[in-house]
């Protein structure tokens, strides 16, 4: 693996403006954002035998998820 200065600042910028542009996010972006990590976590989850309900909003209620499928 390459660990040059050169791309580790290059990298550590990449993460730095990754970070500003969701800092800058609408609130409710940030939320949908939030519940699909808790989605992709419940998959992951279950495949352990545990069982993980991500947040259920207005907005998703009628989305069909990998644990409710339609």
């Amino acid at each position: 693996m390459d660990t040059s200065p050169e791309l580790l600042t290059e990298v550590f910028a990449a993460k730095a403006a990754r970070h500003l542009v969701l800092s800058k996010a609408p609130f409710d972006e940030k939320i949908a954002m939030l519940i699909r990590l808790q989605e992709m976590a419940a998959v992951i989850a279950g495949c352990r035998g545990q069982i993980l309900r991500p947040w259920r909003t207005t907005a998703n209620l009628l989305k069909p998820t990998a644990s409710h499928p339609e």
